[in-house]
């Protein structure tokens, strides 16, 4: 790809078109221009000197040491927070938790509830039917009462009818 590229800036020098260029390298015209700028910056960049001086690795190191320091104090923020969220969590999920069986505590009262208050409108319908029956049977009894005395009063009348009839008794 660097080749490429070398060929294309000398092709761009020679003052080719891009669309020439393309056909030549095989790359796409719009990524030449930012592939050479880059090439250009690269080449322009100077290497870094080696140092061997020791106040120099004393810098890099406490460079390095002080960047660690600040990624560690970093992570303990991290960590502190984390740590406070998950206080926070685990207290909201304790406050779902009794709201879960509280609303199944009253779930369940609301369901017995209603289970007593049908209870209660089924032995209240009874209790009306046994009252209206109770009512009925008490009319039924004083007119079973007049009609069994009026057959009894018959029934003695009758005996004693035929009782002076057979026997020719004057009652």
């Amino acid at each position: 790809m660097l080749e490429k590229i070398k060929i294309a800036k000398k092709l761009k020098e020679q003052g080719k078109s891009s669309k020439d260029i393309e056909l030549d390298i095989g790359l796409s015209r719009n990524y030449i221009p930012k592939l050479l700028e880059l090439y250009e910056a690269m080449s322009e960049k100077e290497n870094v000197p080696v140092v061997n001086n020791p106040d120099y690795v004393v810098l890099r190191k406490q460079k390095y040491i002080t960047l660690s320091i600040r990624i560690q104090n970093k992570l303990a923020e991290i960590r502190k927070e984390f740590l406070e969220m998950q206080k926070i969590i685990r207290s909201a999920k304790g406050k779902y938790l009794n709201a879960k069986y509280s609303y199944e505590d009253v779930r369940d009262l609301q369901e017995e509830l209603d289970n007593k208050q049908l209870y209660l409108n089924v032995t209240s319908k009874n209790l009306q039917h046994a009252e209206d029956g109770y009512e009925y049977l008490k009319r039924e009894v004083k007119y079973n009462y007049i009609f069994w005395f009026l057959i009894g009063s018959g029934f003695t009348f009758f005996v004693l009818g035929t009782a002076r009839n057979i026997f020719g008794l004057n009652i």
